[in-house]
């Protein structure tokens, strides 16, 4: 009984039993291994302004795809710190401990939007992916400024002690599933629609391929006479060819002469 009028005053005051203050600092480090997670993806060089992207739609679209999903488990680490830490603060009447905790969210939700990624600019066969690219950004983007409204309202003004029904309204925007689902379900088609292109590229190419294979083996290919073991046929006289020997004419008999009419007269 003593024991939990003397909880009850220092929850009243503001202050925490050592039980407590351990129970802080375990939260504090766990909140600032979440902080280092998200200040690595925060870290990572930014991606190119899209009107001046000048890689290939497949590799700019991967980077995009990529980084949004990044910010996305990053979020839900600490979603998961927040609930679990504020929480069990604020039932435990530790006020600090659950500022300290919120701190850390708002913190962490700052750099995933300062982080957050521009959608680029698609063209031919990866058109198709820039509607729900579009889409994925919108989404991570008010994912991100509920969180942050929902932080700063637990959080209150400080005129008075910070209650667990003041946590309500942001663990109920973090218990959410529907956003998070919409969100998953535009990186899905943005990745389906840049499969269609590395398909049909991929099958260009191997009829290119195979073109250039027929066309290469014409040459050497064997006939169908020569195949059935006909004799070759000869080839046709050069420009330099000597013209080919005719067999002599039949001598034509000889006309008679005037002595040989004389005779035949006498004869």
């Amino acid at each position: 009984m003593l024991a939990a009028l003397a909880l009850a005053a220092c929850s009243r005051s503001g202050g925490s039993t050592p039980a407590a203050q351990e129970t802080g600092k375990g939260e504090e480090t766990e909140a600032n291994a979440t902080a280092a997670t998200g200040q690595a993806i925060a870290n990572l060089p930014p991606m190119p302004d899209p009107a001046s992207d000048k890689r290939p739609d497949k590799v700019k679209l991967a980077d995009f795809l990529d980084r949004i999903e990044a910010g996305q488990a990053s979020l839900a680490a600490a979603d998961a710190t927040v609930i679990r830490n504020a929480r069990t603060a604020l039932q435990a009447g530790d006020e600090r401990a659950a500022r300290i905790a919120l701190a850390g969210y708002r913190a962490e939700i700052g750099r995933e939007l300062a982080a957050l990624p521009q959608p680029p600019l698609l063209a031919g066969c990866y058109a198709p992916a820039k509607t729900p690219a579009d889409s994925a950004a919108a989404g991570a983007e008010a994912m991100l400024a509920d969180r942050r409204d929902g932080a700063a309202g637990a959080v209150g003004t400080g005129a008075r002690p910070m209650a667990l029904a003041d946590f309500g309204p942001l663990a109920t925007t973090i218990s959410e599933t529907a956003p998070a689902d919409a969100l998953k379900a535009d990186l899905a088609q943005a990745r389906s629609a840049a499969a269609v292109c590395v398909e049909a590229r991929s099958r260009a190419s191997a009829a290119r391929s195979t073109s250039s294979s027929a066309l290469s083996g014409q040459g050497t290919a064997p006939t169908s006479e020569q195949s059935l073991g006909a004799p070759a046929r000869s080839p046709g006289p050069g420009p330099f060819a000597q013209p080919a020997q005719q067999p002599p004419a039949p001598a034509q008999p000889r006309k008679p002469g005037f002595l040989d009419r004389f005779r035949r007269v006498f004869q």
